[in-house]
């Protein structure tokens, strides 16, 4: 994980929060599929974040040396398998992954490859029945998958550039809650300063069960739920 990044946790509203609403752009979501934001110096923000995953790629820009970043609000069921899914829900994914890999693409062509950093958000494990464990394996899944599916695609478009490991360059900033009450999880990021305001409702004290952790932790951290990497793969 990349020591310069900024991440602060939060319960309420603070003075940077209110700077990165105020100048940045929304990123909402948007039933069924996703939103994805401009590729752009602005900050950015979403809330709402539920079952959903949300990732912010960002990086140095290649024409004006300045940070730029993506933001994308996700379904966590649309980084897996096909097999998995009816026909509608493939349908969907399909055409999900098409978008992505056209939006990263851009994204890719525009920054510095050493650059480039990718931060994953899991949000709140299914209302009402955060405490089973199926969805509990679930929701901490979803933020492998994503970042699997994420890396799969980058390292594709930065094939020639062997020394870009962008496994390495990923974090994760904001653990799924898997507790039983009912959490709100709303990410701001502030590009020029690659800051990230991570704000909750929870009570102060549980703010460091949020730590932000690199990929790498995180899925040592699961390997009791034996995840099978061939799920992750595009």
């Amino acid at each position: 994980m990349n020591p310069e990044i900024k991440i602060s946790h939060s319960t309420k509203r603070t003075p940077e929060i209110d700077k990165i609403m105020l100048e940045g752009e929304y990123v909402p979501w948007q039933y069924p599929t996703n939103n994805i934001s401009s590729i752009s110096e602005k900050p950015k923000f979403t809330n709402g974040i539920e079952v959903c995953t949300v990732v912010v790629l960002s990086g140095v820009s290649k024409q004006t040396g300045k940070r730029v970043s993506l933001m994308i609000h996700q379904m966590p069921y649309l980084a897996g398998k096909n097999d998995t899914l009816n026909d509608n829900s493939a349908q969907k994914r399909a055409k999900y992954r098409n978008i992505l890999i056209s939006r990263i693409t851009e994204f890719t062509n525009q920054i510095v490859p050493s650059s480039i950093e990718l931060s994953i958000a899991g949000g709140t494990i299914a209302k009402g029945v955060v405490g089973r464990d199926s969805y509990r394996r679930s929701g901490l899944e979803s933020v492998v998958r994503t970042g699997r599916l994420l890396q799969h695609i980058i390292n594709k478009q930065l094939r020639q550039d062997k020394s870009i490991n962008i496994f390495q360059r990923t974090a994760v900033i904001a653990l799924p809650n898997i507790r039983e009450r009912n959490y709100q999880t709303e990410i701001y990021y502030d590009t020029q300063s690659n800051g990230f305001y991570v704000k909750r409702d929870v009570e102060q004290e549980e703010l460091s069960h949020l730590a932000p952790i690199s990929f790498s932790k995180y899925i040592s951290s699961l390997r009791s739920l034996n995840l099978d990497n061939k799920n992750y793969e595009l």
